[in-house]
C-alpha cells in the first residue's frame, strides 16, 4: 500500500545571491516558491514529492542533492529541461531581496494526480508562466477529486505579466483552491483598488475556499474561515538575516499543520470552513514559529522538526 504524500508543483531555480552593497560573486542556493514549501515538509517530515523542470547540469544537480537530503522525491521525468532555471537574488541592507529570472517553465506532458496525494500545492512562477501553468491549473482541476488544494501567489512582478492580466490566472487557481495564503503585499499588487477585506471576500465570492490566510511580515498573519471566524496572531519577535523563503515555509508549516490534525483530502478541505479559534490559533502560531527559523538564517533554510 502506497503511503499518502503531499505534491508540490512549481518551479525550482538556483537563488544566485548577491549584496547590494557587495562586489563578491553571488553565491548559488537552490530556491523557488514550490521547491522551499517541499522542503519545508520533507524537514518536518512528511512524505513529499516535487513536480518541477530541471535540467541535467550543475545548477540542476545542486537542486537536486538539496532536496533530496530533506527527504524530497522529484522523478526522473520532470529533469530534462534545457537548462536549469536561475533567479539572481539582490539583498539590500535590511536583506529584503529584489530579483531578476532566466525560467524557461514548459513541462512536458499531463500531471496525473495518484489518490495518494492528499495535498496538492502550487504558486509563484509555476502558476504563472506560460505555457506551464496550464498544466498545473489542470492538475488543480484534476486534483479536487482527492485532495487538499493549496495556493499561494506568491507574486514576481519583474517576470509575471502585470496585475490586471495576472489577475484572471490567479482567479483561476483560487477557483480550484480550498486553502490560500497570500502576502499583503501580493494582494496589494493583484487588488491595487480593494482592501485587504474587500479582496479575501471576493476570492471567498468565486470560489469554495474554506480558509485563506494572509501574512503581513512582523504584523503576523491574519486569516479567515469560509463561516466568517477572523483570526489574528502576532509572532514573537526575532532577528531577521533576510527574508528569503520565510513565506513559502510558512506555507509548508500550514499544512504540515493540517496534516497533524488528520485535515487532508477531500474530507479535510471540506473541514477548513468552520475551524475553531484554538486550532486555527494553533496553526497560525505553528506556522510563525517556522517562518521565524526561516528568517533568523540566510536563503532559504527552512527548520527541521528537531529545531522547533
Amino acid at each position: 500500500m502506497m503511503t499518502d504524500f503531499a505534491l508540490i508543483i512549481g518551479e525550482a531555480l538556483v537563488d544566485l545571491v548577491k549584496r547590494a552593497d557587495s562586489n563578491e560573486e553571488p553565491t548559488g542556493h537552490p530556491g523557488g516558491s514550490p521547491l522551499n514549501v517541499a522542503l519545508t515538509l520533507g524537514r518536518l517530515g512528511r512524505p513529499v514529492e516535487l513536480i518541477t523542470w530541471v535540467g541535467q547540469d550543475g545548477h540542476g544537480q545542486q537542486i537536486l542533492d538539496h532536496v533530496t537530503e530533506s527527504g524530497v522525491l522529484v522523478k526522473d521525468e520532470w529533469k530534462n529541461a534545457h537548462h536549469t532555471a536561475t533567479a539572481m537574488a539582490l539583498l539590500d541592507q535590511s536583506g529584503a531581496a529584489t530579483y531578476q529570472f532566466d525560467i524557461d517553465w514548459d513541462l512536458p506532458h499531463t500531471i496525473s494526480i495518484p489518490s495518494e496525494a492528499i495535498f496538492v500545492h502550487s504558486g509563484s512562477l509555476g502558476a504563472a508562466l506560460k505555457p506551464g501553468r496550464d498544466r498545473v491549473l489542470e492538475a488543480f482541476e484534476l486534483a479536487r477529486e482527492t485532495a487538499l488544494v493549496s495556493f499561494d501567489p506568491n507574486a514576481r512582478p519583474t517576470i509575471m505579466d502585470p496585475a490586471v492580466q495576472t489577475r484572471p490566472v490567479t482567479e483561476a487557481f483560487i477557483r480550484n483552491a480550498d486553502l490560500v495564503k497570500v502576502s499583503d503585499e501580493d494582494l496589494h499588487w493583484l487588488y491595487p483598488d480593494l482592501t485587504t477585506a474587500e479582496a479575501i471576500a471576493h476570492w471567498f465570492d468565486i470560489s469554495s475556499l474554506g480558509l485563506a490566510v494572509l501574512t503581513q511580515g512582523k504584523e503576523g498573519p491574519v486569516a479567515w474561515t469560509r463561516e466568517g471566524l477572523r483570526v489574528e496572531r502576532r509572532p514573537s519577535s526575532v532577528d531577521v538575516v533576510d527574508t528569503v523563503g520565510a513565506g513559502d515555509s510558512f506555507m509548508g508549516s500550514l499544512i504540515n499543520s493540517l496534516w497533524a490534525r488528520n485535515l487532508t483530502g477531500r474530507a479535510g478541505a471540506k473541514a477548513l470552513g468552520s475551524l475553531s479559534v484554538n486550532d486555527l490559533s494553533s496553526i497560525l502560531d505553528e506556522a510563525n514559529a517556522v517562518a521565524n527559523v526561516t528568517v533568523s538564517r540566510a536563503g532559504a533554510n527552512p527548520p527541521w522538526a528537531h529545531e522547533l
